[in-house]
């Protein structure tokens, strides 16, 4: 049996409250049962959006009482499905709804969950999964320390002590530990704004989600030396090994791992690839340039590369680079409890797809094109997300 659930907020100047401002009030309907009752929410008169139910404009706290009565219709609902006939007892229904939207407030997952959920369609494969690896820490350090992983338990003890367990436990440098909690901090003012409330003071989660130390060193490209060298071992060899073709058209065009697997012949047309994707764009290469991209995508057509994921295609990089030579010393500073520690590695270990994406924008940089057609080949949306490669 099917039964219609219908849920409507209004304000109402008829009835008393503060200068003004209205009260919301809540009108549910479960089949022929109706409830009205008061959702404890005053909102200033002129900026009450009847069409929407919903507060309009940047009011002071629009998005927390908003994200509060996005809430209380998911649980509303959910009652409603669960006992239709809620609604004949006032109070059971004002319990329930209370209990609800409190158990909702609490559940860390699967407010996480949801968070990732809205926020994955502008995210890149590997950046969620940069955010199920945090998740996965964090469920693994409650689960170590016995506390019962909720919302209101992300307070300042459980942050300082998380920030303890990733460096000494996981021994994960200051900078790795910077992006983790720069991501919670992404995700606990969503909460906020959602409907989660949270009770840690804003003072302590600025201070505690601030910046932990940042490396000082400059980010590892290909030259045009170390491309030459890759040109060189492409052209001298009769059948060209996959690998340095890999390594040499994703210098060339800056190709995302989900990019490569959506390519096919017919991208590449007059010296032109035509990237599909989310953000489709054109790249605009040159006669060697595009020699190499038409050879990759008949390797990639006869299944040499097979679509690999991001680690797999990370692991075939290195083997280009390690097989081109580019064996030169690259000294990195590793900052652990603000501690410098010097690692000295050779070029062809640090090569992965965003060292390749690095250096194309490089290469894009240094033609001195306009900032729009750069964006245009790059896929970045915004000159913010550009300049992080730099």
């Amino acid at each position: 049996m099917i039964i219609n659930i219908s849920f409507f907020l209004f304000s109402s100047s008829q009835l008393p409250s503060k200068k003004d401002t209205r009260k919301i009030y809540c009108r549910v309907r479960c089949g022929d049962k109706v409830r009205v009752f008061s959702m404890n929410r005053d909102v200033p008169a002129e900026y009450w959006d009847k069409k929407s139910g919903r507060i309009s404009g940047f009011a002071y706290e629009a998005s927390m009482v908003n994200g509060y009565l996005d809430m209380a219709e998911q649980s509303i609902r959910a009652i409603c499905t669960r006992n239709p006939s809620v609604l004949e007892h006032r109070k059971t229904f004002r319990r329930l709804l209370h209990e609800e939207i409190t158990k909702r407030q609490a559940g860390f997952h699967e407010a996480f969950l949801t968070f990732l959920e809205q926020k994955s369609r502008g995210y890149t494969l590997s950046t969620v999964r940069k955010w199920k690896s945090l998740l996965g820490l964090i469920e693994k350090f409650a689960a170590a320390s016995g506390v019962t992983l909720t919302l209101p338990c992300i307070h300042a003890s459980f942050l300082a002590s998380f920030r303890s367990y990733l460096v000494h436990v996981c021994d994960q440098s200051d900078r790795t530990v910077t992006a983790y909690f720069s991501m919670l901090s992404s995700f606990l003012k969503w909460a906020r704004k959602s409907g989660y409330l949270t009770e840690i003071p804003a003072s302590e989660m600025h201070r505690l989600l601030s910046s932990a130390g940042n490396e000082r060193n400059d980010q590892p490209q290909l030259s045009e030396d170390d491309l030459e060298k890759l040109r060189e071992m492409v052209e001298n060899n009769g059948a060209p090994e996959p690998e340095p073709v890999l390594l040499l058209t994703l210098c060339y065009t800056g190709l995302r791992a989900e990019e490569i697997r959506l390519l096919n012949r017919n991208s590449l047309s007059d010296a032109v690839l035509h990237v599909p994707g989310r953000k489709e764009r054109n790249i605009y290469l040159s006669k060697n340039e595009e020699y190499i991209v038409r050879l990759f995508l008949s390797l990639l057509a006869n299944g040499f590369y097979d679509r690999p994921h991001q680690a797999k295609l990370n692991e075939m990089l290195r083997t280009a680079a390690r097989k081109a030579g580019l064996h030169r010393i690259v000294s990195r500073i590793r900052y652990k409890l603000g501690e410098p520690q010097v690692r000295e590695s050779p070029l062809w270990e640090l090569v992965t797809i965003e060292v390749t994406r690095r250096s194309f924008l490089k290469r894009l940089k240094q033609k001195n094109l306009s900032l729009d057609k750069v964006l245009e080949m790059s896929g970045c949306t915004t000159p913010a997300a550009l300049a992080k490669y730099f």
